[in-house]
């Protein structure tokens, strides 16, 4: 069964851990709310659940064994 994943960045297209998502059908650009917050971990952007930002992202539908994989 194939979930839908929202990526906003190392993962999306054309960034440099997109070839994570091999095998993951694109189903189009998507954003969210006015109500996160993005953040700079180290080498990635993390968001968090408060804040009044809109983030740009793009939606995939993934399996189980890749969202396992991405969660390592």
């Amino acid at each position: 069964m194939s979930l839908p994943l929202f990526v906003y960045g190392t993962l999306r297209r054309g960034q440099v851990s997109h070839g994570l998502m091999a095998g993951a059908p694109y189903l189009g650009p998507a954003r969210t709310p006015p109500i996160f917050e993005l953040i700079e971990m180290d080498w990635y952007p993390a968001m968090l659940a408060e804040g009044r930002t809109t983030v740009v992202g793009e939606l995939y539908a993934v399996e189980d064994p890749l969202l396992a994989r991405l969660d390592d």
